[in-house]
């Protein structure tokens, strides 16, 4: 099974981004949205797991004290850039740095079931759409 860690969207801000991922589709860009029930901000991808692995996993993460953070929605970018982009994401600001910690802790968590952090620094971002393979701009 594919595992990643995430937080949970709040319906506001779900809905919010909807309404971009409908503007922007309205463009005609060659994209493949992504579902907005299942928008989600994404602290570590953890891939390909036995899911036997699951439950010390999530006793890990629940070890990890909740914090409210305040979050705010920014601009539009894509990875790797605009021309030809890959993701099409809204980036965050607010409180960043103490989302990094909590990122931080998760990686730690996730450490001893064999997890490792990926070697790009964690960037906060809400994943709209993937271009798909004719897309250029």
């Amino acid at each position: 099974m594919r595992l990643f860690t995430a937080l949970e969207l709040p319906a506001p801000v779900r809905a919010e981004l909807t309404a971009t991922q409908e503007r922007l589709r309205a463009g005609g860009h060659p994209v493949r949205w992504a579902d907005s029930a299942g928008l989600h901000l994404t602290l570590q991808f953890l891939g390909e797991a036995d899911e036997a692995r699951v439950a010390p996993l999530v006793a890990r993460l629940a070890a990890i004290p909740a914090v409210t953070l305040g979050l705010e929605l920014g601009p539009l970018g894509a990875f790797p850039n605009a021309r030809p982009p890959r993701v099409i994401w809204v980036g965050l600001g607010g409180e960043t740095t103490a989302l990094a910690r909590i990122q931080a802790q998760v990686v730690v968590a996730t450490a001893p079931e064999g997890f490792t952090p990926e070697p790009r620094a964690f960037t906060p971002h809400l994943t709209l759409g993937r271009a798909r393979q004719e897309a250029t701009a």
